[in-house]
């Protein structure tokens, strides 16, 4: 099984990175990014797509340099 496979198949299963984090979800559209900013009571967010190259973007996002 791949990294893909495995995040669609767990439930309660998340990519995170710093404060943002993506994970599958059927019912609302897909891959999903949120992001919880320190001292925030809730979390945002920040993308819903189909496409999984679009949601590790978002994931990233301002810190590409580091890869």
């Amino acid at each position: 099984m791949d990294i893909i496979g495995f995040l669609k198949k767990g439930i309660s299963v998340r990519l995170s990175y710093g404060d943002r984090w993506m994970y599958w979800d059927e019912e609302e559209g897909g891959w999903i990014v949120r992001e919880h900013k320190p001292y925030s009571r809730v979390s945002t967010v920040l993308s819903a797509t189909t496409n999984e190259e679009e949601a590790i973007s978002k994931l990233i996002e301002g810190h590409e340099e580091e890869f």
